[in-house]
């Protein structure tokens, strides 16, 4: 049975090429079963991204099973749910800490279930203090990245997961969806043609959309405002393109191999001692 390990992977450039490098050994095969092996970490913010792998895998006949694994990764993973949820093990951890946002799958049509969850899974209380027209605000942005999936990505599946770290005051969040990505829709849509890396790029300015019939954006660029004044961070990865917003820094890279969808990553300074309010407020 071939094996695939992965080792020590975390939500940054290397670790979407991990995954990427997955997608590209399989591709060319098909209906094989792989032994998934987890090693040293695996951030639980990567089990969106690799969902949607599996799922692209899957669809070529590829069947996957759970190697050897971390003790301490298999205690994380079964504790936001992704090894349950993608059956690799019936296991359940209690996390008694509130420290995963759990792994969970939708079909691109169930916004409501989508927003219910966000309000399950983010306890205002590890947020930053904010206004309650702020947070609507943001919950407004989350639910604009999930409908661009369904509205523009023509993706079948939404795969959501994080992870809160107390003791490094950060909180992580990845919604990936299994679509055809930023480059794709603008030359569909737009008929302009553009690397994976600027498609993101063009994406990200404000007021830019692919619809034509509304301005869009307007809840993303809530959620990139926030983060550039908390000084977390926001990565975007679609096809071959790497986007990373630290701070106030961007940065702009090409994948060595293309990412199977589109996956965005959002890291919350949760010491950050501000509060935080819309400028009409």
């Amino acid at each position: 049975m071939p094996k695939a390990t992965f080792k020590n992977i975390h939500d940054d450039k290397e670790g979407y090429e991990c995954l990427a490098l997955l997608f590209s050994r399989l591709t060319t095969r098909t209906n094989e079963t792989v032994s998934l092996e987890f090693a040293e970490w695996f951030d639980a913010s990567m089990c969106s991204p690799l969902a949607c792998v599996l799922t692209k895998l899957r669809d070529l006949g590829h069947e996957f099973r759970l190697g050897a694994c971390s003790p301490k990764i298999t205690e994380l993973l079964c504790k936001n749910r992704f090894f349950a949820e993608q059956a690799f093990s019936a296991a359940t951890v209690d996390d008694a800490w509130d420290s995963t946002i759990a792994f969970k799958s939708f079909h691109p049509s169930q916004i409501e279930d989508f927003q219910d969850y966000i309000n399950e899974n983010f306890p205002r209380y590890h947020l930053p203090t904010m206004t309650d027209r702020l947070w609507e605000r943001m919950t407004d942005g989350f639910l604009e990245l999930f409908n661009n999936a369904d509205q523009h990505a023509e993706a079948d599946r939404v795969f959501v997961c994080g992870q809160f770290f107390p003791h490094k005051n950060r909180l992580k969040f990845t919604i990936t969806d299994t679509g055809i990505g930023f480059q794709q829709r603008i030359q569909k849509s737009l008929k302009i043609v553009m690397s994976s890396t600027e498609a993101i790029n063009w994406g990200m300015e404000g007021g830019h959309t692919t619809k034509t019939d509304d301005p869009g954006g307007v809840g993303l660029n809530i959620i990139k405002e926030f983060i550039r004044q908390n000084r977390g961070s926001l990565q975007v990865v679609s096809h071959s393109g790497y986007w990373g917003m630290y701070n106030y820094n961007v940065r702009e890279q090409e994948l060595e191999l293309p990412f199977p969808g589109t996956a965005i990553n959002i890291t919350i300074r949760t010491d950050d001692p501000c509060s935080y309010r819309l400028s009409s407020e």
